[in-house]
């Protein structure tokens, strides 16, 4: 399923900013595009808006191939929807109804939690749908595994567009491996993932990088940039784009930029960069430095500084030192010692430089 958002505006009435501002995005058929932004941001609203029209007059496209044509030109378009919040009480049901002429099968979550009038307001849960259940296995109170048991019947009741609302607020999901999961599984259902669309809302950027094809960053109603998951991680728009993206988060120092745009003054030591910056006249800079950028080491070439402290991440250390008067957190393979002499390494084509805005500037 190929779907085109064209400009989409959405105010409620009596708000002093719209909720969806001029939101512009397209999806391919068999992708998984990511919106993904902070609580507020118009995720969810962006979804449900997408989720009740389809005729192309508000700005929704839909079709078989990457036509901007409104709808859906064969009658099986099928889409769908994520209701309440999943958990192992229920299995997620396909309901089906008649909508401007188009059969629409939405997906749910029943949950024990919605009263009577929430239940009754979806439509109930369970007449005329077939089942697609997962199961959720737990070892020590902690999701570990998603797997699919059973199916729909036939790939005609499997739907073309998927949309599913953040999962990383669910207790079923805390695991952020159950997530991606269970969301790659959901796209790969039965056969034909090729022409299965999903459009995933979610508040972890880190989610969004591990399951994407294409991630749309949403901030306040706006898309302020949209593009690969490598696209966003390594050449982020903005400060606010950067710390959605990457964990440990990235290191933003402020720093001066020298030379004609060539070079930064970075706490006590001038670094050249890896272009030229054509912004001159910006002054006030802040550089962003992943951890996993930052080497580090005990002897030879680069800035020389001393251990504060360092932590178990994963399978590796979480170090942070301050060199050249300025703090850096860096990813290192082996633990390092609390005030123990050290050397930082940088290259510098991955220095993220921002103006004073907090707008990333191009390297040329």
């Amino acid at each position: 399923m190929y779907l085109f958002l064209d400009k989409i505006t959405r105010q409620d009435e009596g708000s002093s900013r719209p909720i969806l501002d001029r939101v512009s995005l397209y999806a391919r058929p068999g992708e998984i595009v990511s919106v993904v932004g902070p609580a507020g941001a118009g995720k969810s609203a962006l979804l449900r808006f997408i989720g009740r029209r389809s005729d192309g007059r508000d700005g929704v496209f839909m079709g078989s191939d990457d036509q901007r044509e409104p709808g859906q030109t064969r009658p099986g378009l099928v889409r769908g929807w994520r209701f309440g919040s999943p958990g192992d009480a229920f299995p997620p049901q396909w309901r089906t109804e008649r909508w401007r002429g188009v059969a629409i099968r939405r997906y749910a979550f029943p949950n024990m939690a919605l009263d009577g009038s929430e239940r009754e307001r979806s439509g109930g849960w369970s007449e005329g749908a077939d089942n697609v259940h997962f199961t959720i296995t737990s070892e020590d109170g902690t999701v570990r595994r998603v797997g699919w048991e059973g199916a729909a019947p036939n790939d005609e009741s499997l739907p073309d567009l998927l949309l599913m609302d953040d999962l990383s607020g669910d207790r079923a999901f805390g695991d952020a491996g159950a997530r991606r999961a269970f969301v790659r599984g959901l796209r790969n259902l039965r056969s034909q993932p090729e022409h299965r669309t999903l459009i995933y809302a979610t508040r972890d950027g880190d989610d969004a990088l591990a399951v994407s094809g294409r991630i749309a960053v949403l901030d306040r109603g706006r898309i302020v940039q949209a593009g690969t998951p490598a696209e966003v991680l390594d050449r982020p728009a903005n400060e606010f784009v950067a710390r959605l993206f990457g964990q440990p988060r990235i290191n933003l120092v402020p720093a001066i930029l020298e030379k004609d745009g060539q070079a930064i003054l970075l706490g006590n030591r001038t670094v050249s960069l890896a272009g030229r910056i054509a912004e001159e006249f910006c002054r006030d800079i802040t550089v962003g430095i992943r951890p996993g950028h930052a080497g580090l080491h005990r002897d030879g070439a680069g800035w020389p500084g001393r251990v504060v402290s360092s932590e178990r991440y994963g399978e590796r250390s979480l170090v942070t030192v301050a060199t050249e008067g300025v703090r850096v957190r860096a990813l290192a393979d082996e633990p390092f010692d609390a005030d123990e002499r050290v050397v930082v390494r940088i290259l510098p084509k991955h220095f993220i430089v921002f103006d004073d805005r907090g707008v990333r500037l191009d390297q040329l």
